[in-house]
């Protein structure tokens, strides 16, 4: 526990970004908290991530951490980092870019081993 913030509580939050920023945009409609049938915009829903995010950085504050949203360049995904805010490094991310660069180089070299597409 730092400054009162149990690093389950931590986690969960983090878990429940880290699904979010996955998650195919139907996934992020039905979530989104909506008082009309109206449909959302991507603008709307751009707006929506920023002020979860910011939301998120603020309940971490305490423990000099904060959360980043990054593009891979060779799968067009997000994945988060958390950043210490002291020094810069990154203490974690979701999912591992490393993960990330090697289901990539799979899918680059799937061509290899396969002929043909049925």
């Amino acid at each position: 526990m730092v400054n009162g913030i149990s690093d389950g509580r931590v986690s969960a939050v983090i878990e429940r970004s880290a699904s979010l920023a996955k998650a195919p945009r139907a996934a992020v409609l039905e979530r989104l908290p909506s008082q009309e049938q109206t449909p959302i915009t991507d603008e709307q829903i751009k707006q929506k991530l920023i002020e979860t995010t910011e939301a998120m950085n603020n309940f971490l504050g305490p423990l000099q951490t904060s959360l980043k949203f990054e593009m891979h360049e060779g799968l067009q995904e997000f994945y988060i980092s958390i950043v210490d805010d002291s020094t810069g490094n990154v203490l974690k991310e979701i999912p591992s870019k490393k993960l990330l660069d090697m289901y990539a180089s799979m899918a680059e070299n799937m061509a290899l081993f396969v002929d043909k597409r049925i």
